[in-house]
């Protein structure tokens, strides 16, 4: 049992006097029901049966109520979605758009993490750490649900306002979220002062705790739940809904020829005195490294790094940048370009599916150390300064750094795209997926720069995906782009059938009929994607037609007269 001084007041609670705070906290800290019964409908089949034990819910009815409230609390704050989550979306999004929301997948799936991230928010105000971390004594965990009335914690009840405490901590939550938390908290909490009153008068635990305890329906959903997705929605993920229906991880066509020649493997490094020269096929310089702007314990990185821009690591480090950053945008972020990473180079490495062994770690480092002091340069001759800003804030003891900021180049994106002349705004959609990789792990990173190859002739293409759903890439264009990407022409047939293929996860990359070609299944959003922007392209299309046609007309009318 934690003395009084061991208990730590929660934020949630900051509004009540310290000793009922301490006791909350304290009863809350000894609810072995955090822990005990993982099943929801089975929980609250016992709950009701001890609502239909007179005797005992007399005794202890509001304890019950607030041990099952807790327990709510602290079950939906999952790491992952559960269909709990699932549901709730589906309920709210029903009354949105006619109910076309409903089915929507990619709706359902923002709005469901969205409520577990806040549940897990919510929460931490009311739950002390032990909880949430699961770290309750074993003894405490074996207990059943039966063991927790507590007809003494008649302090449970507390008011503030004139409502439960429970309640206006809810309250104040979702005024924070934005207007239609502050909307939702308002009506509500008006609706939970009139249940207050009623419990003064009929001493109905379910009365007074309305807001989280429901039991007319199955699964029991508690209004705490749905007032919660409701708001989210409302004021969070329509817009971010919003803007990934318009924006996708991409990259310009013109960009791509800038940076396509530093990801290829055939590329000529040159290093001299002064810097370090990348050369194009054309013999031109495509990117450079001044080495006297460079601290000197740094260029063998950064020489390494430029060596390794156009390895698989280079590669699953660019996706996850444009990712990222488009991400970022889509939740509002308002540094979109600001990548703070927790843990370093390690963390980085992991993240983008490379792991974390020391080899594979230095290179992921040696990369980023090269897109920040690298500057490359345009066909017509224009300079793009370095990718990123690379900034590392705090260390380890050994000296390596323990949190890393990454400041994204406009390059990296979407909005570059209006930087660009107009025949080079077409974007070629980044996948975060790799294909799968076949053959000898010597020619992975060349299936990478082959991946991006084929997404630019989809993009190159976009008008037609849009009018058939596929794309016409011939042997020979395939031949084409496997030289391009150093891949060697005697696998080039065998990675076709391999991207081509289901696997054992059922992953392929494309869809073959003959020399048509479209993207997997899996792939939806980047197929809509891909189809907006041909439709973009076919209405631009149009409209080039109509002016010139008018223009010819103009000119005729001022010919005959």
């Amino acid at each position: 049992m934690n003395t009084i001084s061991e208990i730590k007041i929660l934020p949630a609670f900051s509004r009540l006097p310290q000793d009922i705070a301490e006791k909350i906290s304290r009863d809350i800290l000894d609810t072995e029901s955090s822990c005990s019964v993982r099943d929801f409908n089975y929980m609250f089949e016992f709950f009701k049966e001890s609502v239909q034990n007179s005797k005992t819910f007399e005794l202890g009815d509001v304890s019950i109520c607030f041990r099952a409230a807790i327990w709510i609390i602290n079950y939906l704050s999952t790491e992952d979605p559960s269909q709990l989550h699932y549901h709730a979306a589906r309920e709210v999004l029903k009354k949105y758009e006619n109910g076309k929301l409903e089915n929507d997948e990619g709706a359902r799936d923002l709005l469901a993490r969205a409520l577990v991230k806040e549940c897990n928010s919510f929460a931490s105000l009311i739950l002390p750490k032990e909880i949430l971390q699961g770290n309750v004594p074993d003894s405490k965990k074996s207990m059943s649900f039966r063991g927790l009335l507590n007809p003494n914690a008649d302090h449970l009840i507390y008011s503030i306002d004139g409502m439960l405490w429970l309640d206006d901590a809810f309250a104040q939550y979702i005024t924070s979220i934005g207007d239609e938390g502050e909307n939702a908290a308002s009506e509500f909490s008006n609706a939970s002062r009139s249940w207050y009153k009623e419990y003064e008068c009929t001493r109905k635990a379910l009365d007074l705790f309305r807001l989280w305890i429901d039991l007319s329906k199955e699964p029991y959903y508690c209004r705490y739940f749905y007032i919660l997705a409701k708001v989210l929605w409302k004021d969070r993920i329509q817009l971010q809904f919003e803007r990934k229906q318009k924006l996708y991880p991409a990259l310009p066509i013109g960009l791509m020829e800038t940076i396509k020649p530093a990801l290829q493997k055939s590329s000529n490094i040159v290093q001299n005195r002064d810097r370090i020269d990348i050369y194009g096929k054309a013999g031109k310089v495509v990117a450079s490294a001044q080495i006297p702007c460079i601290d000197a314990k740094a260029i063998p990185l950064v020489t390494r790094g430029i060596r390794s821009l156009g390895s698989l690591a280079g590669h699953r480090l660019l996706r996850w940048q444009v990712k990222s950053g488009c991400q970022n945008i889509i939740e509002g972020n308002p540094n979109p370009n600001t990548l703070l990473i927790e843990g370093g180079f390690e963390t980085i490495s992991h993240l983008i599916g490379c792991g974390k062994n020391k080899s594979t770690v230095t290179e992921v480092k040696s990369i980023l150390y090269a897109q920040a002091h690298s500057s490359f340069y345009t066909s017509n001759g224009d300079r793009i300064s370095s990718l990123i800003i690379l900034n590392e804030i705090g260390y380890h003891r050994n000296k390596e750094p323990n949190r890393l900021s990454i400041v994204l180049g406009d390059v990296l994106l979407p909005h570059y795209l209006f930087s660009l002349p107009q025949n080079q705004r077409r974007l070629i959609p980044i996948i975060s997926d790799l294909p799968p990789l076949v053959g000898s792990p010597n020619t992975h990173a060349a299936q990478a720069m082959l991946q991006l190859l084929v997404l630019e002739e989809f993009s190159k293409q976009s008008d037609r995906f849009a009018e058939r759903g596929s794309v016409l890439i011939s042997l020979e264009k395939w031949g084409e782009m496997s030289s391009e990407a150093a891949l060697p022409k005697s696998n080039l047939s065998k990675v076709i059938d391999g991207w081509t293929t289901d696997d054992v996860n059922g992953r392929a990359f494309l869809k073959k009929d003959g020399e048509e070609f479209a993207l997997s299944d899996i792939y939806i959003d980047v197929e809509k994607f891909l189809e907006d922007q041909g439709k973009q392209r076919m209405i631009g299309r149009k409209k080039g037609i109509i002016s010139s046609d008018k223009t010819a007309t103009k000119k005729s009318k001022l010919l005959e007269s």
